[in-house]
């Protein structure tokens, strides 16, 4: 039984996505960027500033 080259290659590239993915992740909590303590983007719903 012989596996399609498509195949092969649909599989790798659904791999190598998944890695990327993977290392996004792994940065974003490394760096910090999953915190829920941050509260840089709660700034933008604070009606304490006049508009401009």
């Amino acid at each position: 039984m012989n596996i399609p080259p498509a195949v092969l290659v649909l599989v790798a590239v659904a791999l190598a996505g998944a890695g990327v993915a993977l290392a996004a992740f792994v940065w974003a909590v490394r760096d910090g960027q999953l915190d829920p303590t941050n509260a840089g983007g709660s700034v933008i719903f604070e009606d304490d500033e006049a508009p401009r």
